[in-house]
């Protein structure tokens, strides 16, 4: 259950090919590949952005990301300087996993309605 009070839910947008691993094991800050060895997350406002950003940084295409929901404690993350971004060094496991695609419906990708 995602209500655990002291604990907050945040994303984490990864290519799909690795959700499985992250099931078995969990979200790795030793993966991370920037200057900051972390777990990086978003709220649920910054979805859209995290998935482009990780499609361009990773070279994967958009239909090939999958976005993992989190349940954290909040203690363990750390708010970077802008709204609705975190970090955390510890590993985390990951509640579920949904194709990046279905959170870019609201982006114009609709269904196409009858003429």
């Amino acid at each position: 259950m995602l209500s655990k009070i002291g604990s907050m839910v945040v994303y984490h947008v990864t290519p799909s090919e690795n959700v499985q691993s992250i099931l078995d094991t969990e979200i790795d800050p030793s993966y991370h590949k920037g200057k900051m060895v972390a777990c990086w997350f978003i709220s649920k406002q910054r979805i859209e952005w995290a998935i482009i950003h990780c499609s361009v940084g990773h070279s994967v295409p958009i239909d090939e990301l999958a976005v993992c929901a989190v349940l954290v404690d909040s203690k363990d993350l750390y708010k970077f300087n802008r709204p609705g971004f975190y970090y955390s060094f510890k590993g985390h496991k990951i509640e579920s996993a949904t194709p990046a695609m279905f959170f870019l419906h609201s982006m114009g990708m609709g269904e196409i309605e009858n003429e």
